[in-house]
């Protein structure tokens, strides 16, 4: 599977699909969450039960949590993280596959790539870290092996690179 596609100015991280199932469990929770309420109301009715708002609140909060359990589901069916750099500017935003994130844009005057480890020491697999100023550093959340972590901040001969070392 790719794990990154650089074309132009843009660098797109992928994240790995998981499992089939868990992301067949995280679509039957969410299902489940969402299609509950609804049940459970139809249920009361046949009862004879009267109609008060408190059926609206939990339809409601059950909607709010299963769109919750669909954008994990996205995510690790078809996530990935966009990063754009302009002259002066970052701008990222995560792509689900079915919507996008909230665009940010960072002002930078010197970017500095960082690699940071992650997981277990033989593991070699890592994050990367995009250093904005002395207070603003932006994380990526895709894990990737260290080696195509370096390809990437290899791939930016214009902007300053530092690699941290692997924790020994």
């Amino acid at each position: 599977m790719i794990s990154y596609h650089i074309q132009n100015n843009q660098l797109e991280l992928y994240v790995k699909p998981s499992s089939k199932i868990g992301r067949g469990f995280l679509a039957f929770l969410g299902i489940v969450i969402f299609v509950g309420p609804i049940i459970g109301m139809f249920i009361g009715f046949s009862e004879g039960a009267e109609f008060h708002i408190g059926y609206l609140i939990v339809i409601g909060l059950s909607s709010i949590v299963a769109y919750h359990f669909y954008k994990l589901f996205l995510w690790n069916t078809s996530g990935k993280e966009v990063f754009t750099f302009s002259e002066n500017k970052l701008n990222y935003h995560a792509d689900y596959g079915k919507f996008i994130s909230n665009k940010q844009e960072f002002t930078f005057e010197n970017l500095l790539f960082n690699i940071k480890p992650v997981g277990y020491k033989n593991e070699k697999m890592g994050i990367l870290m995009i250093v904005i100023d002395d207070t603003k550093y932006f994380e990526s959340v895709v894990v990737l092996p260290i080696d195509t972590l370096h390809e990437i901040a290899g791939n930016y001969n214009r902007i300053e690179i530092t690699i941290n070392p692997f924790y020994e």
